[in-house]
């Protein structure tokens, strides 16, 4: 028998063994607690320095760095001058996915229903007509012979003895069940 790695069943652990009490577990810390780690820091370095009073020293002497590295990063995004629609364009559709075309259908009929909006006229609807039932539809009377009236009977017959069957009722034959009758031969 081969040399078994650690220790043999049924006997207890090595003293020194497992992880020592108040060390780090070893895991590896996700993006989300090393960005909190890093703003701390920050936070800490930045009351360390003078907090407000320092930052406003910055202010005073480099204006621009403060405008451009501080301030655009707190400031809300300036809002865009509203584009002009281009009423003109010709779009090629034959290098459009289905996905593409329907946006700019959808676009088209959106600016033109916001550009020419609906008609409404006062309506008063008139009073409702009385709900009145169609004529009965008449009843078919056959004129078959006798021969061929008995003929439906029979296979009226035939239809209801009919069993239906399908694949959950179906057992199969005795080859397909496995029993197998021996015949004799002699």
């Amino acid at each position: 028998m081969a040399n078994s790695v650690g220790r043999p069943k049924g006997l207890p652990k090595a003293l020194n063994s497992g992880r020592k009490k108040g060390t780090r577990n070893s895991k590896p810390r996700t993006p989300d607690e090393v960005r909190e780690r890093i703003r701390l820091d920050i936070i800490a370095a930045y009351e360390s320095e003078g907090g407000v009073e320092w930052l406003k020293k910055i202010i005073r002497d480099h204006p621009l760095a403060f405008l451009s590295q501080a301030f655009s990063r707190i400031a809300p995004v300036a809002p865009k001058p509203d584009e002009a629609i281009p009423s003109n364009t010709t779009v090629n559709v034959n290098q459009l996915n289905t996905l593409d075309l329907a946006k700019y259908i959808a676009f088209a009929l959106n600016s033109a229903l916001h550009e020419n909006p609906a008609r409404v006229i006062d309506h008063q609807p008139g009073p409702a007509k009385p709900y009145t039932p169609e004529a009965a539809a008449p009843v078919h009377v056959s004129t078959d012979s006798l021969e061929e009236q008995a003929r439906q009977a029979a296979a009226r017959d035939l239809v209801a003895n009919t069993i239906e069957q399908d694949v959950t009722t179906y057992h199969g034959s005795s080859r397909e069940q496995g029993i197998v009758k021996k015949r004799n031969l002699i």
